[in-house]
């Protein structure tokens, strides 16, 4: 599962995760508002075992969002992320 944090978050959220394989070379991320309208992506590197990444949330508007990560050769379940 993805573990993100801080949640509710202010200027930017983390989230980790544990894998069991190397997911590809051409993942990527998106946060969609509730309405399911894309309004943040970018390509991230997630390696086999431990991964780390920051995301900037400081210009989302406060609100519900939902961040999923594409591409990758295993499922990784969906997580939300409230911004104040």
């Amino acid at each position: 599962p993805v573990h993100v944090y801080p949640n509710p978050a202010v200027s930017e959220v983390t989230f980790e995760l544990e894998l069991e394989e190397y997911q590809g070379s051409h993942v990527y991320y998106t946060i969609m508002d509730i309405r399911g309208s894309v309004v943040a992506s970018d390509q991230i590197n997630l390696d086999m075992g431990y991964n780390k990444q920051v995301i900037n949330v400081n210009n989302l508007a406060s609100g519900a969002y939902i961040l999923r990560i594409h591409n990758t050769r295993t499922h990784i379940a969906e997580a939300r992320i409230i911004k104040r």
